[in-house]
C-alpha cells in the first residue's frame, strides 16, 4: 500500500504544548490496524497529549492511572506507549542530531512493529518536515548498517520518496550515510540500538504513515518540525531525575541571531557555549532545581524551562535480604543531606549516606521516610527469615543450558530445554534431596481439574552472582496462559515450608499468581498466598537482582502422607496478564505429620454451645463434621478454619439438650 498524496486541510487548533516546546504542528493522531489492547499497546500518543498510564512504569516509571504527559523530543524521551525504551545520547558517542531536539514527536506501540494493517493518519496545521527513525535491524537483524528497504521491509519509505537525513551525524561521522540517533531498551544509560533518520516535507493538512514490517526488533519513531514561523528556544536537561552528587546536562537550541543567552541558577551566559544555535553544560544541582533559559534575539525575548529532580531517597537496601532466624542483616540508605529521615519500626536516623544492623525475629517490611519541604519520598525493603527446619532441597529450574546452582540434582539445572525452548514438559526426574532422600520432580501444564492449559517455556537470563537464592532468579519456567504444576513425589511423610521464586530480570508483564496444594490429605486447597511476579520497574542487570529478588519469594507449608504426590499449581489464570513465571523452590523439613486429634469438648448448658479442642498446626486449615448416630457425618459445621499452633478450638452454638441427647464431631485436615 503506498502512501496518499492527497492532503486534507485541518482547521483544528493545535493542542497545548509542555513547557519548552513550541510551534505546535500535530494536530491528531488516527491510529487504525493497531493491536490496541485495553492495558498494553494502547493507540499512539504525541507531544502535549496527557493520558493515564494503564500498565505500570510505562512508558516511564510510574503507577497504574496515573497521567503521563507527552513531552518535546530530546534525550531521555520515552519511544513508545507499551515500552520504557528511551531515546538517549551515547555517553562518548553520538548525540541526537540537533534538528530534532524540542520538536513533536508521536509515540507508538512497538507491539504494531509486525502489523501488516498498521496506518497512522496524521494531521498537521503548519508545512513541516516529517522525520522517520527507523531501526537499523530492517530486515536484516544488522544493527551498524541503515535498514534495507524493499519488499516486505518498509517498501513505502522508497514509494513515497523519503530521503536520507545526512549530517555526518552518525557512527562513522560520514555524509554518504543517514544520520543515526542511539536507543536505550531499559532506560537504564546503556545503548542498545540505533536508528537511521529519513525525512519528507508535507503541507498542512494529513499524511499517511504505515507498517514497519519489523518483527521481533523496535518500531519506527516520528519527529514533525515545522519549516516556517517565529524562531524558538528549546532546553531540557538529561537525566531529568538523578541523586544528590550526580550530574545532569542542559543542552539547548536557541536561534542563530540571538544577541544574549543565559540561564539562571548558578549557570549564567550560555552564549559562549553555544556553536550554530546549539549548547550544552553539566550542572549538580543540590536540591530539586527549575532552570530558565532566558534568550534575546532581534525579535524580542525568549525563554524555556528544564526542571533537574533530585532523588530524596538515593538507595535503600539490605546486605542479605534473606536470612535465618537470629541472624543480623545492614540496613543501609543514602538520601539528599538536607531531608529528615525516619525508618518503620526503628525511628529517626541520619540523612546523608548511613547504615545499621537490625535482627528482625521474623520477616519485616522496613519503610524509610525522607522529608524535606513539600517533598516526601518512601522506599521500602524486605528482610525475609527464612522458615525453621533443614534444608531439604534446593531446586533451581531454567533452560539447561543456564547456570548450575546448588540444587537436589547437585548443581545441574532442572530444565526440559535450552534457551528459549517452547512447550515443553519436565517428565517425572529421580532427584536426590539434600538430606540424603530419593524424591521425584515433574512439572507440567495441567490446571486442578487435570486439563492442559497453554506451554510451559524455559528461559536462561544470563549469569548472576551471589547466595544460591540469588542466583535462582537468572532463569525460569513460565506458563504465558498462566499454569504452572510442579509434582513433588516420594517425600517422606511429614510437614515442609516451601519458598518460591516468580522473578525475571528481563520482562515486567506479569501480574497476581495464586498458589494452590494438593498433599497429603488428596484435596486441592488454595493457601491464600498470593504475589505480584516480575519486578516493577523492570530489574534490567542481574547485579541488581539481590535487593529485589525477596520482592518474590512466597511461602506456603505442605504435609507428606508418604504415598501419594505432593502438587503444586502457580496459577496466574485470573489475572489480566497471565503469564506465570517459577524459578525454583527451596524446600524445608519442619517435622513429622502430627494426627489431628480431639483433646476435649467442652458443654455450655446455659449457652446451649458444644465447644471442641483439637491438635493442630498454624498455617493449616480445618473442617468439623457432626453427627447424632456416629455412623454418618453429613453434617459440616465449618470447612475453613484457620490453625493455631498447638491446639485450635471450635464452637457450635444453637444445641438443645431436650431435642440433641448425643452429639459426635469429627476434624479433618484440610
Amino acid at each position: 500500500m503506498k502512501p496518499s498524496k492527497s492532503l486534507l486541510i485541518s482547521a483544528l487548533l493545535a493542542l497545548p504544548m509542555s513547557p519548552g516546546t513550541v510551534d505546535a504542528a500535530i494536530v491528531t493522531v488516527v491510529e487504525t490496524g493497531g493491536d490496541n489492547e485495553p492495558t498494553d499497546t494502547i493507540v499512539a500518543k504525541w507531544s502535549g497529549v496527557t493520558y493515564n498510564r494503564t500498565i505500570a512504569d510505562e512508558p516511564t516509571p510510574g503507577a497504574v492511572g496515573t497521567p503521563f504527559t507527552v513531552g518535546a523530543f530530546a534525550s531521555g524521551a520515552p519511544a513508545f506507549v507499551d515500552r520504557n525504551h528511551v531515546y538517549l545520547n551515547a555517553p562518548g558517542g553520538i548525540s541526537i542530531p540537533a534538528y530534532l531536539l524540542g520538536q513533536q514527536y508521536i509515540m507508538s506501540g512497538n507491539d504494531n512493529r509486525d502489523n501488516a494493517g498498521y496506518i497512522l493518519d496524521v494531521s498537521i496545521d503548519v508545512p513541516s518536515r516529517v522525520y522517520m527513525l527507523v531501526d537499523n535491524r530492517l530486515p536484516d537483524g544488522v544493527n551498524t548498517t541503515p535498514p534495507a528497504f524493499g519488499a516486505g521491509a518498509m517498501q513505502w519509505i522508497l514509494d513515497g520518496g523519503w530521503l536520507p537525513s545526512s549530517t555526518g551525524n552518525n557512527r562513522s561521522a560520514s555524509m554518504a550515510l543517514p544520520d543515526e540517533l542511539p536507543i536505550d531498551e531499559g532506560a537504564n544509560g546503556d545503548i542498545n540500538q540505533y536508528y537511521s533518520i529519513y525525512y519528507h516535507d508535507f503541507e498542512a493538512g494529513t499524511f499517511q504513515l504505515f507498517q514497519a514490517d519489523n518483527p521481533s526488533r523496535n518500531m519506527y519513531g516520528v519527529v514533525v518540525v515545522p519549516t516556517g514561523g517565529p524562531p524558538s528556544v528549546f532546553l531540557s536537561a538529561a537525566p531529568s531525575t538523578l541523586n544528590e552528587g550526580q550530574s545532569a546536562s542542559l543542552d539547548w537550541v536557541i536561534p542563530a541571531n540571538a544577541t544574549a543567552a543565559s540561564i539562571d541558577n548558578g549557570v549564567g551566559d550560555v552564549l559562549p557555549l553555544t556553536t550554530n544555535g546549539v549548547g550544552t553544560k553539566a550542572v549538580m544541582p543540590a536540591v530539586t532545581t527549575t532552570y530558565t533559559l532566558a534568550v534575546q534575539t532581534p525579535a524580542g525575548m525568549l525563554s524555556a524551562e528544564a526542571t533537574v529532580a533530585v532523588r530524596l531517597i538515593s538507595a535503600f537496601t539490605a546486605d542479605d535480604p534473606l536470612i535465618a532466624a537470629g541472624e543480623s542483616v545492614t540496613l543501609a540508605w543514602s538520601t539528599r543531606s538536607d531531608a529528615m529521615v525516619t525508618i518503620s519500626g526503628i525511628g529517626a536516623v541520619p540523612a546523608g549516606s548511613s547504615s545499621m544492623l537490625v535482627s528482625p525475629p521474623e520477616s519485616t517490611t522496613y519503610t524509610l521516610t525522607a522529608t524535606s519541604g513539600a517533598e516526601s519520598s518512601e522506599a521500602t525493603v524486605t528482610v525475609f527469615v527464612l522458615p525453621p527446619g533443614p534444608l531439604y532441597a534446593l531446586l533451581d529450574f531454567g533452560a539447561t543450558d543456564g547456570t548450575p546452582e546448588p540444587g537436589a540434582l547437585t548443581g545441574t539445572q532442572i530444565g526440559a530445554g535450552i534457551n528459549n525452548t517452547n512447550g515443553t514438559n519436565l517428565p517425572v526426574t529421580n532427584l536426590l534431596s539434600e538430606t540424603g532422600d530419593a524424591f521425584t520432580l515433574a512439572i507440567d501444564n495441567l490446571d486442578p481439574s487435570g486439563n492442559p492449559v497453554g506451554g510451559l517455556d524455559w528461559r536462561d537470563r544470563g549469569d548472576s552472582s551471589g547466595a544460591e537464592w540469588t542466583a535462582l532468579g537468572e532463569d525460569h519456567v513460565k506458563n504465558n496462559l498462566g499454569i504452572v504444576r510442579v509434582s513433588l513425589g516420594s517425600l517422606p511423610t511429614g510437614s515442609y515450608d516451601i519458598l518460591s521464586w516468580h522473578f525475571d530480570p528481563t520482562f515486567a508483564q506479569s501480574e497476581a499468581i495464586r498458589i494452590l496444594v494438593t498433599d497429603a490429605d488428596g484435596t486441592a486447597v488454595d493457601t491464600g498466598v498470593v504475589g505480584s511476579a516480575f519486578a516493577s520497574p523492570t530489574v534490567t542487570s542481574l547485579a541488581n537482582s539481590t535487593a529485589n529478588m525477596v520482592s518474590y519469594v512466597r511461602r506456603f507449608s505442605v504435609r507428606s502422607n508418604g504415598v501419594d504426590d505432593v502438587i503444586l499449581y502457580f496459577n496466574g489464570t485470573v489475572a489480566t496478564d497471565t503469564e506465570t513465571p517459577l524459578n525454583g523452590l527451596r524446600i524445608s523439613a519442619t517435622g513429622p505429620i502430627e494426627p489431628t486429634r480431639i483433646v476435649a469438648i467442652r458443654y455450655d448448658e446455659g449457652m446451649g454451645s458444644v465447644t471442641i479442642e483439637f491438635t493442630s498446626q498454624e498455617g493449616r486449615f480445618y473442617a468439623v463434621f457432626a453427627s447424632d448416630d456416629l455412623t454418618t457425618f453429613v453434617e459440616e459445621l465449618d470447612d475453613s478454619i484457620s490453625g493455631q499452633a498447638g491446639t485450635t478450638e471450635f464452637t457450635e452454638t444453637g444445641i438443645d439438650p431436650i431435642t440433641v441427647r448425643q452429639r459426635y464431631y469429627r476434624v479433618e485436615d484440610r
